[in-house]
């Protein structure tokens, strides 16, 4: 089973980031935290913070406050993230997407929940009403 390494990052507002990943048969693709599959002997949390630099094109002293969340498996069966979340100190703007993804936002939690993967949902759930990482 593959794994990933995936980044909830929170802003200052107290809103998640989501990106929405690319190419045509995407397009009603539900929206993800941004996420790498792990590399040889990498840790979950690095290819979180990975997918931040490599997915978004932010510094990795952008983030602060970064607390494990657990895991998710798709129900496919197929892969399992192991996820994190972590505080945005940058600018909302700074980010700039890499192909793997055409659409980013800023969403409070009750919007992400509408656009996310069904799996993620628990995810966000743990992190409402802290209203931060």
């Amino acid at each position: 089973m593959k794994q990933s390494g995936a980044m909830f990052l929170i802003n200052s507002a107290g809103r998640v980031l989501l990106v929405h990943p690319s190419g045509r048969y995407n397009r009603k693709a539900p929206w993800m935290p941004p996420k790498e599959q792990l590399e040889p002997g990498e840790t979950p949390l690095h290819a979180a913070e990975r997918a931040v630099v490599e997915e978004l094109h932010l510094s990795p002293d952008s983030c602060s406050d970064v607390r494990d969340l657990g895991s998710v498996t798709y129900k496919s069966k197929a892969k399992t993230i192991l996820c994190f979340a972590a505080r945005y100190m940058g600018n909302d703007e700074d980010v700039q997407l890499d192909w793997e993804n055409d659409k980013y936002g800023w969403f409070d939690f009750e919007e992400a929940r509408a656009i996310i993967k069904e799996e993620f949902i628990p995810m966000l759930d743990s992190l409402k009403g802290k209203g931060q990482a």
